[in-house]
C-alpha cells in the first residue's frame, strides 16, 4: 500500500480494496498512520464475508 500510495501522481486517487484487520490490528499501526498522515480518505466502506471470491 505504501508503493500505490507513493506512486500516486500529486492530488492522484486509488481505490484500494484491504481487509478489515488492517485497522484494528498492533501490528498495522505504523502503516495506519502513514495512511492517516499521506492520504485522503474518501470513505470506508466494509463488505459481508465471502463477498470476494479469490481463485487458488
Amino acid at each position: 500500500m505504501e508503493w500505490i500510495i507513493r506512486a500516486l501522481k500529486p492530488n492522484g486517487k486509488a481505490f484500494i480494496i484491504v481487509p478489515d484487520g488492517i485497522f484494528n490490528r498492533q501490528n498495522d499501526k505504523n502503516l495506519r498512520q502513514f495512511i492517516i498522515d499521506e492520504c485522503y480518505i474518501d470513505g470506508i466502506v466494509s463488505l459481508p464475508t465471502k463477498n470476494i471470491f479469490h481463485y487458488t
